[in-house]
């Protein structure tokens, strides 16, 4: 075991959620089924939507592409806003980060210099990205909702509210504990609140996408009723190829 005073060479370690071996194997079991359940579910979208012509459409090609990016970020759990500046900060003291991955915010928290002009520029980022990307959502919803009222049709203004507060969910769900962590005063932080919070947008919400933005949508459950048919007329027909080789069985 690797002691608090070490600061040898430029290698970090990450402590995890808990120092607990009893907890350690129950976060394993736990994090690891949600991963399976991730990669399962964005894979199968992405194979769900090359297999089924119908589902060529540009809309279904941005989804099939948000399920690879989620497939990847929970698969390397490091966001893109470690920039080179943070790594060039003095580590003086211990590099043990109490945290599940190389987030930006734990980091700062051990160096020795001045970290106030760095945690600006990382609330700058996040910020205007969260921000931007979150009021562009929300006027592409205005706009499909303002085209709905205008066709006024009760039944699809049902269905366009239901398709979109369940897309809402998600982005509030991303963009809020996203900026909660990142805009957070560095004073009053607290690191289990920390990885509670980012659990929230590195984890959840990858195995929650497929969920809300696809398999409540109509046009993917057929394409699934289709593949599931597919799947078991072809497992049938193996099934019954043994028999066909044995030929017509003769009784005296």
């Amino acid at each position: 075991m690797v002691g608090d005073n070490d600061t040898s060479g430029s290698e970090f370690i990450l402590l995890g959620f808990t120092s607990w071996e009893e907890l350690q194997v129950m976060c394993f079991v736990f994090f690891f089924a949600i991963y399976v359940v991730t990669l399962t579910g964005n894979l199968g979208v992405i194979i769900l939507i090359r297999l089924d012509p119908c589902l060529h459409t540009p809309m279904y090609f941005f989804l099939s592409h948000l399920s690879f990016l989620d497939i990847c970020y929970s698969s390397t759990i490091l966001p893109p806003i470690h920039s080179l500046a943070i790594f060039r900060l003095p580590f003086c003291g211990s590099r043990r980060i109490n945290h599940f991955f190389c987030d930006g915010p734990p980091l700062l928290a051990l160096s020795c210099s001045d970290t106030r002009a760095s945690r600006r520029v990382v609330s700058a980022l996040v910020g205007f990205n969260v921000l931007s990307t979150t009021g562009f959502i929300l006027l592409s919803y205005s706009c499909v909702l303002s085209g709905v009222l205008r066709a006024r049709s009760a039944a699809a203004l049902r269905r366009a509210a239901s398709t979109c507060a369940s897309h809402l969910v998600s982005v509030t769900l991303y963009s809020s504990s996203a900026l909660f962590m990142y805009l957070r005063p560095g004073s009053g932080r607290s690191s289990e609140h920390d990885k509670v919070v980012a659990t929230l947008y590195s984890v959840a919400v990858p195995m929650l996408n497929p969920l809300i933005y696809s398999l409540r949508n109509t046009d993917v459950k057929n394409a699934m009723r289709k593949a599931k048919g597919r799947v078991l007329s072809s497992f049938s027909r193996h099934s019954s190829w043994p028999a066909e080789r044995r030929g017509p069985s003769f009784h005296g």
